[in-house]
Order: C-alpha cells, then structure tokens, then sequence
C-alpha cells in the first residue's frame, strides 16, 4: 500500500500534465465540447478529498485506490482519483448530449449541493429519499408524477369550487409528493446516466440503475465497492467541501449540454404555467369580490332610497307610506289621528248604550211572558 516518494512523485507530474492538456481548447472538431478542466491538486487536499474511513470499516476492494493509514485513517490517494475524474467527466459530457442526467444525493452534507446544482445545469435530481422502484417500476411511477403536476394546477384554482378541508387535504398530498418527486416531476425517460454520491447510503439507487443498464458516477469512499460502479471515483463523500467540490465539476460537465438546456428551458416553461394560472386565478378572484362589494352597495342604496344608477339610467327609488316627512306634514297628521281616535270613541260609547238597551227591552219581554204564563 505504501509507495516510494519518487513513485508519488511521478504520479503527481503526470496528474498535472492530463489536468493542463484537459485545460486547453479543442480546436480540431467544433461539435466537440471541450472537456473540464480539472483542479490543481492543492484544491483536492485542502477539500479534505484524501481522507477515508478508519481501518476497521474498509472495503477490501479500495485497496488499490489508497495511498496510506495514518492515526488509523485511510488515506486515499488523489493521483489515482484525478484520473477516474476525468474518465467520468467525459461520461458525463457525453451522456448529457445524448439523454438527461439524474444526481442522487440523499445525506443532509449533500443535498443542498445536489439541488442547487441540478436546478443551475439543467440535471434530474433526488435529495430526500430515494423513491423504490423509480427505475424498475418507472411506468407506474409515471402516474404518480403525473399526479403531482395535476395537483399543483388543481390547487390554484381550488377554493373557488371547493371546500377548506378539501383544499387542506390537497395541499398536504402536495407537499408529500413534491418533497419525493421535486426534482423529478417533468421526467418522462429514463436517465442517461446516474450520479451518486455515497453508493454506501444509495445502495437501492445502484441496484435498479444496474438492472436497467444505466450508466453509474460515484463518489466512492474508503468503505464502498467500486467494482459496482462503472465510473468510480475514490473520494471523501462526507466532507462537505470535497463533495461540493466534486458536485460543481459534475455539474460543469452537465452544463451546456443539449438535453441539459432542454430541460432547463422545460422547467422555466412549467413555473411560467403555473405562475400565469395563479395571476388569472387572483385577477378572478378580484373581479369577482369587486362585482360582490359593487351588489352590497346597491342593495343598501335602495334600502336607503337614494338614487341608484342602473345600465345607464338613473333610477329614483320613493318607498310608499315611509317616505320622509316635515314637520308641518307630522302636525297634520297627528291633528288627524286624534280626530278619528275622538269618533271611534263616540261610536263605542253609542254601541254600549245601544246593548244596554237591547239587554232591558230584551228582560222586560221575558217577564211579561212569564206573567201571561201564570
């Protein structure tokens, strides 16, 4: 495992001559895209990229990527790692020509990176948890990502024809399946190619990508296989620096390619739908809240009886019978209304005197017939 300082050395000035030839133009072919220019070797260290595991959690199989153990580390050797990284950035320009490319990287230290990357070069990307089955079961995930994009224009529109608890419910399907599907929702193929960063967290991920023969770039630590992977690249993937590091030259290469624009240029297209949708909903929602303030106004002006415009015309609205009245108008009708309540006296005065005489004539015939009876 240990080498000779002369032997090192060596390795060194080859890394700097592959990393200056992959500096400068191709000027010979213009389709062409001319490849990454690779880090100094300094960059590396300083990430942290040489550090592996501890001793006791080594894979047998990264015997031939490390360089030495020190304080019980492993101790990755970066000549070796500089020249599997420019193999898989060749990889990757190429697969990006020719189909997407998905970045996988579900640990807290690189999914910010993975995200931010894939959103700026145009990449597929997973960052939460790795979906089971999305390579082997594609078809039926398919359903669900569409789904999602159907949820997303659903809810815009969905407190206009819907109930709170609906729409609630809605809203949490969303958020569910936007924290699995984000970064993959506009996918309708399979990737071209797969990065992964930490084969040792994304085993599944590795798994499917085998059995539906999808090319595999990974950052691969001191405790990993990489016979599993078909672009290896011996590195430390916890650090966040190394991997960060890594990230922005996998996404270097992603960049300019023609799928990469495609999708980038499909993602600008989906967010302007949405966002064109949400205007109209809010400028209907407006409207309609104008047209409810504009009926509330008019009710109440006729409640009041003020003059009401109504298509063009103008409309006076008297209410019978409770119209305003002057004060000479209030004494005239008080005047009245206690003249008729002096008759209505009178004529009940006169209909008792008029019973009480009923009632005598009345007894004095019932007593004469009593008499005549006898």
């Amino acid at each position: 495992m240990k080498k000779t300082k002369k032997a090192h050395a060596s390795e060194q000035k080859e890394a700097k001559k592959t990393s200056s030839k992959s500096s400068k133009p191709n000027s010979g072919n213009s389709n062409k895209r001319e490849p990454v220019p690779i880090p100094p070797l300094e960059d590396f260290l300083e990430a942290g990229a040489h550090f592996g595991h501890r001793t006791s959690r080594w894979h047998p199989n990264m015997e031939r990527y490390l360089y030495d153990v020190r304080n019980g580390v492993h101790i990755i050797d970066i000549i070796k790692s500089m020249k599997k990284l420019k193999k898989a950035l060749a990889a990757i320009q190429e697969a990006a020509d020719q189909g997407r490319i998905m970045i996988v990287g579900t640990k807290g230290q690189a999914s910010t990176a993975v995200r931010e990357i894939a959103q700026k070069v145009g990449a597929y990307y997973i960052d939460s948890r790795w979906p089971g089955g999305l390579f082997t079961n594609f078809d039926v995930m398919k359903k669900s990502l569409r789904r999602l994009r159907e949820l997303e224009e659903d809810i815009i529109t969905a407190d206009l024809h819907r109930t709170k608890k609906e729409v609630i419910m809605m809203k949490r399907e969303d958020d569910r399946l936007n924290r699995l599907y984000k970064g993959i929702k506009l996918m309708e193929k399979l990737p071209k190619l797969v990065i992964i960063i930490d084969t040792k967290i994304e085993q599944n991920a590795v798994r499917e990508a085998k059995i539906c023969d999808i090319p595999v770039v990974a950052l691969v630590d001191s405790n990993s296989n990489p016979d599993l992977i078909d672009y290896p690249v011996p590195a430390n993937d916890d650090s966040i620096k190394s991997i960060r590091l890594f990230i922005e030259l996998f996404g270097k290469a992603i960049k300019g390619g023609r799928r990469a624009n495609a999708l980038i240029t499909l993602r600008k297209d989906y967010e302007a739908k949405l966002s064109r949708m949400r205007k109209q909903h809010e400028q209907e929602v407006a409207r309609k809240k104008a047209m409810e303030e504009a009926e509330l106004a008019r009710l109440q002006a006729l409640k009041e009886g003020k003059s009401v415009s109504d298509g063009g015309r103008v409309v006076r609205v008297v209410k019978s019978g409770k119209a305003e009245k002057t004060e000479a108008d209030k004494s005239k009708t008080a005047k009245e209304s206690g003249k008729a309540a002096d008759k209505a006296k009178e004529v009940k005065k006169s209909d008792k005197k008029d019973k009480k005489e009923d009632k005598a004539t009345k007894t004095k015939k019932a007593k004469k017939a009593k008499k005549a009876k006898k």
